[in-house]
């Protein structure tokens, strides 16, 4: 913490996400951190997010570069049929739970292509790799009606015409 152009640990910071959210009270601490952050404060990956030429090549810019940025991050971007997927898991973390990391990354997630379609966008679908919580009413609130837990990977879904569109 002493140094503030070091970066923390992905389990490290991970473990802190899950403290605070104990210690606050607040079940969903990591999504209303990811929420309040501005993605801007990230770095050199939102500027080359924000300078791409269209969606689709920001999210492979995000495929690209993440690892740059958390080094326990498995990213891929994928497009079938009329839809683009931006999936990510975690990795080779020492923690036994990581929902608040889950939920704060996606936040920060959506909340970057929030800056750039609008406040209000919403994407078509986002899942989860934890288990539901007891309540949603919170994730329904930020991401959607289309919210989804216990899959395969945290991923975004978004149909094929916002990743034509240009930045």
């Amino acid at each position: 913490f002493a140094n503030p152009d070091g970066f923390i640990a992905s389990t490290t910071f991970a473990r802190l996400l899950e403290f605070s959210a104990e210690e606050t009270g607040d079940e969903c601490f990591g999504l209303h951190f990811g929420e309040r952050l501005d993605p801007r404060d990230v770095g050199a990956l939102v500027y080359i997010v924000f300078n791409a030429p269209t969606i689709a090549v920001a999210m492979h810019s995000i495929e690209r570069y993440l690892h740059l940025h958390n080094e326990a991050t498995t990213i891929k971007f994928s497009i079938e049929g009329r839809r683009g997927y931006l999936s990510y898991l975690l990795t080779g973390l020492a923690i036994d739970s990581i929902r608040q990391q889950n939920e704060f990354s996606m936040a920060v997630i959506l909340k970057t292509f929030r800056i750039i379609a609008g406040s209000n966008w919403k994407p078509r679908e986002v899942q989860f790799a934890h288990k539901a919580p007891i309540g949603i009413s919170e994730h329904m609130r930020v991401f959607g009606n289309h919210t989804l837990f216990g899959c395969a990977t945290n991923t975004l879904v978004v149909e094929h015409d916002f990743l034509e569109r240009k930045v």
